[in-house]
């Protein structure tokens, strides 16, 4: 990681404290590639690069359970970011915030009912 990702190097750290190394590596993977997807250190990503990115992860296909866990990995970054008392939260409150109805939405596309 370069010197403008010591947010998500902290992060990173954090978890290899906490988590198994498997759990480290998914993590590491996906913010990774949600930081090459966007072009910037995932700190300077606006609510408009997150949708972008997750909307073009559904474009590609993914199955909705990988779209779900790339999501968790990213709002799990945020809330990080939100604890450390970052001054501008505003992607984070945004990306994290969970509407009840739009996650029943999510939830019955992903898992229909017979």
């Amino acid at each position: 990681m370069s010197e403008r990702d010591r947010e998500l190097d902290g992060f990173l750290a954090l978890l290899q404290a906490r988590r198994s190394p498997r759990t480290v590596d998914a993590y590491r993977r996906d913010l990774t590639a949600v930081r090459a997807a966007i072009g910037k250190p995932l700190i300077e990503a606006s609510l408009e690069d997150l949708e972008t990115y997750t909307a073009g992860l559904r474009a590609q296909g993914l199955a909705a359970s990988t779209i779900a866990r790339r999501t968790a990995a990213t709002r799990s970054f945020f809330r990080h970011l939100q604890l450390l008392g970052h001054s501008s939260l505003s992607t984070t409150q945004m990306y994290s915030h969970v509407d009840a109805k739009r996650l029943r939405r999510v939830y019955d596309h992903a898992h229909p009912r017979s």
